[in-house]
């Protein structure tokens, strides 16, 4: 059974200082839930079944998304019409990316969501793990409201 994420110890002594400033390498948008640090091992399934998911890429229509649920760990993908394209073309790599793009500022296993801006041709995506929690609606992509810092 999955532990419950624990919430983190913000006395100074206990937080990992970041770079917050903004980082010109990434074209998207970083939200962290500095409060939630999810469950390690739920969280990596829950990725590695996203990641398997997607593979090579998938098109991911405009209000749709790809996930996994692992225990208290929800590992998403979810396309939104930026652009005006109908899709997004979503890969495993750039789910690597836009997590590793979270981990760099919220911090490893702490909740958050990364907003992927490309061009015309494939609109933009939100890929992220927050916790999975009663209430939770089908509409994960909705569900994307505990995200509050830009870093942590």
């Amino acid at each position: 059974m999955a532990t419950i994420p624990r919430s983190l110890d913000f006395s100074d002594d206990k937080l990992e200082k970041r770079n917050c400033a903004a980082d010109p390498s990434t074209a998207g948008t970083m939200k962290c839930n500095c409060a939630y640090e999810l469950d390690h091992p739920s969280c990596d399934a829950a990725v590695a079944d996203l990641k398997n998911q997607v593979g090579n890429g998938v098109l991911i229509k405009q209000g749709q998304a790809y996930y996994s649920i692992r225990g208290v760990s929800i590992a998403y993908a979810c396309s939104y019409n930026q652009y005006g394209a109908p899709r997004s073309l979503v890969t495993a790599t750039q789910i690597a990316t836009g997590l590793a793009h979270i981990t760099n500022r919220c911090g490893l296993y702490i909740t958050g969501t990364y907003a992927a801006k490309y061009d015309s041709v494939s609109a933009g995506f939100d890929v992220g793990y927050m916790r999975n929690y009663a209430g939770l609606s089908q509409h994960i992509c909705d569900d994307v409201v505990e995200f509050y810092a830009n870093c942590c």
